[in-house]
């Protein structure tokens, strides 16, 4: 297997009854256009590509189906309280012979003839606790399923935001310090024309080329972070970004910090679908208990009616006949011990409730560690920005005095070039902390249950 691969027929095969499959005119073939197909795109901004998530996401696609089938998995669990009606045609051919009796009537005892049966049968169950309880399982799967797809939804959107970001971060930083490293390039050609006077130390010209090296590589790398975010974004929203994403952070409505993480915490723990998902896993578990007891101990009572039609053409008495019997009757099912054979399954049933409960509390838990944690971050990046803000524009007032020295003669343009780095270097940690601001204020937004759709502008 791993020289040669698989077998070349079993591949071809396969790939065969794959384009078959998807080439239906039927509801399967029809994915094929939504989902299959990468659309190209220009330079998306957040809106559309929230969009083109909404419509052509797989994940989101199959939280849908999911729908579908809770659906008709309710269905079913309802045909299950519903009448039971079965026909069955059976011929047989039967060689009779009798060997041995004490009964004269037997003695003519040698026969072979056909038989023909014909069966109805309608069996209608009138208390069965365990059906009862899978239909109202079934109605919470489908209500489970509806949140799952919201769910499914608010990870995309998020998802989809969060590179959106990423990438717009990436390019920011990308874009000052290719400025910066402009800006280092005249500095390193004024220090070389030093040294051609004797003015200059090489000490300082392998220094600033050192870290014009270093800046070099952040800048490749941060290509490189801003390539794989459009990346992650074509497989999220089924385009090929082929030219690139707009300059600016996305506008969004509501950008502000929450006054207090108590709201928060109490919007996310009603809000959040992943909290309200395990709740219903906990409640189907519940019911899944009851109705496994019910299984193993609850008697189950049903009416059944049936017709046979016997036609036999020959007997061993000698003679053929029609017969045709009609049973109408009620049938009590008392499980005492073991009676599926196969233990009980309340036991397991249990337990199942309480990793379920397990599971919503570690869920919760979760949620609220991250509301915590995406506010405290939104507090602290509120003082970066705020403490960032002051540095540029300090910055920004050294090096207009810097230029006013300059064209009064009273300074050298090597220090407005210095002045002008500073000024990069606050501007682009402005950028950046904003970036994380707005990444911050996306997970909290995600984990309260927020639309991160509609907040787009």
């Amino acid at each position: 297997m791993r020289s040669s691969g698989i077998d070349a027929r079993a591949e071809t095969q396969s790939e065969e009854r794959l384009a078959r499959i998807l080439g239906a005119d039927n509801a399967t073939g029809q994915l094929d256009s939504t989902f299959g197909a990468m659309v190209q795109a220009g330079n998306p901004d957040l809106g559309s590509l929230m969009e083109a998530a909404l419509e052509s996401n797989p994940a989101i696609g199959r939280a849908a189906q999911g729908i579908n089938r809770a659906e008709a998995q309710r269905l079913n669990a309802i045909f299950g309280y519903l009448p039971q009606v079965s026909a069955s045609l059976q011929r047989d051919r039967l060689d009779q012979e009798v060997v041995e009796t004490d009964n004269q009537v037997f003695q003519a005892g040698t026969a072979s003839y056909p038989v023909d049966t014909d069966r109805i049968q309608i069996t209608q169950p009138i208390l069965d606790l365990s059906r009862i309880f899978g239909i109202r399982i079934a109605n919470s799967a489908r209500s489970l399923a509806e949140v799952e797809y919201v769910k499914s939804v608010k990870d995309v959107s998020a998802e989809v935001f969060d590179q959106y970001v990423i990438a717009i971060q990436s390019k920011q930083r990308a874009d000052f310090l290719q400025a910066r490293l402009e800006l280092m390039d005249q500095q390193v050609g004024g220090i070389e024309r030093r040294i051609g006077v004797g003015e200059g130390q090489v000490v300082d010209l392998a220094s600033m080329r050192s870290e014009r090296g270093s800046m070099a590589a952040e800048i490749a790398f941060e290509r490189t972070r801003y390539q794989n975010a459009l990346s992650t974004l074509s497989a999220l929203t089924g385009r090929v970004i082929t030219g690139g994403l707009p300059g600016d952070l996305p506008a969004v409505s509501g950008y502000d910090r929450p006054a207090g993480v108590d709201g928060a915490l109490a919007l996310g723990l009603e809000e959040n679908p992943a909290i309200m998902a395990a709740a219903f896993e906990v409640v189907m578990a519940n019911m899944t208990k009851w109705q496994s007891v019910f299984d193993d101990f609850a008697p189950v009572l049903s009416a059944y009616a049936s017709l046979d039609r016997e036609d036999r053409d020959d007997s061993r008495f000698g003679g053929g006949s029609v017969t045709e019997d009609q049973v109408v009757g009620l049938q009590l099912s008392i499980p005492i011990f073991n009676a599926s054979g196969t233990g009980f399954s309340s036991l397991t049933g249990r337990v199942d409730e309480r990793i379920a409960a397990l599971d919503y509390f570690s869920v919760r838990r979760e949620v609220e560690t991250g509301i915590r944690g995406a506010h405290d971050r939104m507090v602290a990046l509120s003082e970066a920005i705020a403490a960032s803000e002051v540095a540029v524009t300090d910055a920004q007032a050294a090096l207009e005095r810097e230029q006013d020295r300059v064209a009064l003669g009273q300074g050298v343009n090597y220090s407005v070039l210095s002045r002008q780095i500073r000024l990069n270097v606050a501007q682009e940690r402005q950028a950046f902390y904003q970036a994380e601001y707005l990444r911050a204020w996306g997970e909290l937004q995600y984990l309260t249950g927020g639309s991160l759709n509609e907040a787009v502008e």
